[in-house]
This record gives C-alpha cells, structure tokens and sequence, in this order.
C-alpha cells in the first residue's frame, strides 16, 4: 500500500490497543476494462493478477497485526475503492473507517477526486482520514 495507508494503519491499531477492538483489513481493486462487443470487460489475467495482490497485501498487513496482539481480519474486494470501503463498512457495521489521504490511484484521483473524499462526502459512519 501507500505510504499514507501504513500511517493510516497505524494509527487504527493506536486506537484498536485502546479500545480492545478487532481491525478489518480491506484492500480494494478495480481491475481496468476493455471494449468487447458485449461490453466492457477487465481481462482475466489482470483481475487474477489484482485480486492475488490485494489479498497478499491484506494477508500480510493481518499477519503483522496479528503478531502485535491485534484481533484482526482481511479481505480483499473488487470494484470502485471508495463504494467498496462504504459497502463493506456498513455490511460489517464497523464503528470507524481509517484511511489514508492519498492511495495509489494516480491520474483517475486527480481528475475525479481521491477515495478517502469520497468516502468522506458518502459514507454515514464515521471517517478517519490521516496522512
């Protein structure tokens, strides 16, 4: 992950130590789309190859946790980051979302405003964006 989601990360454990809470360990990928004439769609490789990161990256990020004495889960989820964080949250009912302010989404970010704002103007639980 980003530098900010490390940070992100770490202050979620700060307050998971405090609180005696489980972390939910999400990371998000949203395979890009090629034309076909039934629609878009990603290739298959590339989905194959996204999803084995996202879950290596969550698995490892629960891994560490885990040796800290963090009640932990990970998942990995497929489709648009900031629906993705929201629906997952509320599926999970978890009490805070924790993020960093900047991922890895490159020129898409800059021209259709990041995740965590996103995430900020939609969600309905509560949003903790560190950088």
């Amino acid at each position: 992950g980003s530098s900010h989601s490390e940070t992100g990360l770490s202050h979620a454990v700060r307050l998971a130590k405090l609180a005696g809470a489980e972390l939910l360990v999400m990371v998000a990928f949203d395979p890009p789309s090629r034309l076909h004439r039934r629609g878009l769609l990603p290739p298959e490789e590339i989905v194959q190859a996204m999803e084995a990161d996202a879950k290596e990256l969550a698995g490892e990020a629960a891994q560490l946790l885990q040796s800290k004495g963090i009640k932990v889960r990970a998942m990995a989820v497929r489709g648009d980051p900031s629906e993705a964080i929201i629906g997952v949250s509320q599926d999970e009912k978890v009490d805070l979302i924790v993020m960093g302010r900047r991922g890895v989404q490159g020129i898409r970010g800059m021209l259709l405003g990041s995740v965590s704002e996103r995430v900020l103007r939609h969600s309905e639980i509560p949003v903790m964006v560190v950088s």
